[in-house]
């Protein structure tokens, strides 16, 4: 759910108009999708170099270029791309992983403070006056 949304989040601030065209930062954003979810990503890669598949994110393309020339900038065909191949990377999923304990989440030490630190940061010193939040 959280990809859905990054994407529909990123269509929306693709989609802005001049003058704020922030599409450049959607795409920059959308391409570290890749992370949350590589083995769906490489199969709908796969699966987007079938013709048929090939013709749909061509035509969306050519739609959004379209669109793009009169109103929006640019980077609106790409992250069309990119939005079609991480629509269908969820699609396809990506397979369980074999579970034969219950996983159990401990942070380590080293993690513990950098979780700390963090909440100081960003809680604590503007509240002390420390740090300026602007």
């Amino acid at each position: 759910a959280g990809l859905a949304l990054g994407l529909l989040f990123h269509a929306l601030i693709a989609l802005t108009p001049p003058p704020n065209n922030a599409g450049g930062f959607s795409v920059g954003a959308v391409v570290r999708y890749f992370f949350f979810a590589p083995a769906a990503t490489v199969a709908a890669i796969h699966d987007a170099t079938r013709p048929l598949c090939l013709a749909a994110v061509a035509s969306a393309v050519a739609l959004a270029a379209r669109d793009a020339t009169a109103t929006l900038q640019g980077s609106l065909p790409v992250f069309v791309v990119l939005a079609v191949v991480f629509a269908r990377a969820l699609l396809v999923g990506s397979p369980p992983a074999a579970r034969d304990e219950p996983a159990r989440r401990t942070l380590s030490r080293l993690d513990r403070l950098v979780v700390g630190l963090t909440l100081v940061y960003a809680f604590l010193l503007p509240v002390l006056g420390l740090h300026e939040i602007a």
